[in-house]
C-alpha cells in the first residue's frame, strides 16, 4: 500500500472511528490486489470455463442449459472463492514484510479501521469480478438461448409456429431467464464476503500466507459436512452434543446453503425468503468473525 494513501489526519480527527480512512484504506487495497498476477490467472480460467460452457452443443436443449448454467455458475463460485482466500490471506503478511503496516499504524489509524479496510476493499473487490462473470455468464447465455430458439423455428416465425415448438421456445426461454439465476449468484457472492472475513481472521495469528490458505481450504472442504454433522449432533439431547453443534456452526460455516447451483440446474423456485435469511446468517457470521479478527488484531505485537 502506498504510504501517501493515509493521509496525517487532524489531533480531533484521530479520536473517532473515520468511514474515509477505511475508504483510503479499501481503495489501496483493491489496487494492491489488482496488482498479483495471481489474480489474473484466477480470472481467465474462470472466464475460460465460461466460454468452454458454449460448447455443449451435441446433448438436447434442456440438458445443453442445464450443463452452461452449472458449469458457469461453478466457475463464479470456485473463482470467487479462490480470489476471497488467496487474495485475502497475502494481505497482512505483505504488509508486515514491506514494513508498510507499521508507517500506517502510527499515523493516527485505528486497527479495526486498517482491517475493515482491507476486507472492504477484497468485498469490493470481489464484487466487480461477480459483476464481469455475470455479465459473461449472461452473454453465453444469450447467445445460446438465440441458437436454439432459431434451432427450433427452422426458418419459420413464431407466429407461425406449431404448439409443440412454442413450448419448446418457452421452456428455453424459462431456463435462460431463469430469476432464480441472479439470486444463486448473489448468495455466491456472500459466500466470498464470508470467505474474505474469515481468512482476515485466520491472517491475524497466522504465521504466513500459506498457512492461511491451507487453514482456509480445510475448511471450504469441510463445510459440506457441517449440514451432515448438525443434523447428528442435533440427535443428541446431551450437554456435549449441544456444545458440539455450536463449535462446528461457528468453525464451519454453512456454505452449501449460500450454493443453490443443483437447485437451479434442476429447475426449483428459490424462494425469496430463503434468501433473506441465507443472507443474514452469511451477515451474521461475517460479522462475528470480522469483531474476532478485529480483537485479535488489537491485541497482537507487531
Amino acid at each position: 500500500m502506498s504510504l501517501e494513501a493515509v493521509q496525517p489526519m487532524q489531533e480531533q480527527d484521530s479520536l473517532s472511528f473515520s468511514p474515509a480512512r477505511v475508504w483510503v484504506i479499501a481503495t489501496n487495497t483493491m489496487t494492491e490486489v489488482i496488482r498479483q498476477k495471481v489474480l489474473y490467472v484466477f480470472i481467465l480460467f474462470g472466464l475460460a470455463l465460461c466460454g468452454a460452457s458454449s460448447f455443449f452443443t451435441q446433448f438436447s436443449f434442456n440438458e445443453e442449459l442445464k450443463s452452461i448454467i452449472d458449469t458457469c455458475l461453478a466457475a463464479i463460485k470456485l473463482l470467487t472463492a479462490l480470489i476471497a482466500v488467496v487474495g485475502t490471506a497475502m494481505l497482512l503478511p505483505s504488509e508486515i514484510e514491506n514494513r508498510t503496516i507499521y508507517t500506517i499504524l502510527t499515523k493516527p489509524v485505528y486497527r479495526i479501521e486498517f482491517l475493515l479496510g482491507k476486507v472492504a476493499g477484497m468485498s469490493l473487490l470481489l464484487f466487480f469480478v461477480t459483476i464481469v462473470m455475470s455479465v459473461l455468464f449472461g452473454a453465453v447465455l444469450l447467445l445460446d438461448e438465440k441458437a436454439l430458439v432459431s434451432h427450433a423455428l427452422q426458418g419459420t416465425s413464431l407466429l407461425q409456429a406449431s404448439d409443440p415448438v412454442k413450448q419448446t421456445i418457452n421452456a428455453i426461454y424459462a431456463q435462460t431467464r431463469n430469476p432464480n439465476l441472479i439470486k444463486a449468484i448473489f448468495l455466491l457472492y456472500a459466500q466470498a464476503v464470508l470467505l474474505v472475513s474469515m481468512t482476515m481472521m485466520v491472517s491475524t495469528f497466522a504465521t504466513s500466507s500459506l498457512f492461511s490458505i491451507i487453514i482456509m481450504l480445510v475448511i471450504y472442504m469441510c463445510a459440506p459436512l457441517a449440514t451432515i454433522a448438525n443434523e447428528v449432533w442435533k440427535s443428541q439431547p446431551s450437554i456435549l452434543g449441544r456444545v458440539g453443534l455450536m463449535f462446528i456452526s461457528f468453525c464451519i460455516p454453512d456454505l452449501s446453503s449460500m450454493t443453490l447451483v443443483d437447485d437451479v440446474v434442476a429447475g426449483k423456485h428459490v424462494l425469496m425468503s430463503y434468501v433473506l435469511s441465507t443472507t443474514g446468517y452469511a451477515a451474521l457470521y461475517t460479522l462475528v468473525v470480522f469483531a474476532l479478527g478485529a480483537f485479535i488484531f488489537q491485541e497482537k505485537e507487531l
